[in-house]
């Protein structure tokens, strides 16, 4: 059987998370439901990651998700995502998948993010 990259995993998904979400008329809440979930991600207190563990069954993994949706209410397409992500053992890709997801929809936006940084404090 031939792997695919992470990243090639992460660009699918977020193709499909795009589509899906235009599909269903939730982009733009999917968009800022990513941006919130990357961040959740990626600090280490929320041990995101710890719902790719191959030892925990899908139902445990499946509700600690559906939890997580609701208390940071998520849309239904995130629900749709972090479950797929779940159901194909591909949680690992989840920041990946994220990323992908925000860029592919600031690139169809023509959003462009900027860090400035002055000298003085911009009022």
């Amino acid at each position: 059987m031939k792997k695919v990259s992470i990243l090639k995993t992460a660009m699918m998904y977020a193709q499909a998370m795009y589509e899906g979400a235009v599909k269903s008329g939730d982009l733009d809440a999917l968009y800022s439901d990513a941006r919130e979930l990357k961040n959740l991600a990626e600090n280490p207190a929320c041990n995101l990651q710890k719902l790719n563990n191959p030892l925990w069954k899908f139902k445990q993994k499946a509700e600690i998700a559906e939890l997580i949706v609701q208390k940071c209410g998520f849309c239904g397409s995130m629900r749709n995502t972090l479950k797929l992500l779940l159901e194909n053992q591909d949680f690992g890709a989840l920041i990946q998948t994220l990323e992908q997801f925000i860029a592919l929809y600031q690139d169809k936006h023509n959003i462009a993010e900027v860090e400035i940084t002055t000298v003085i404090p911009l009022s």
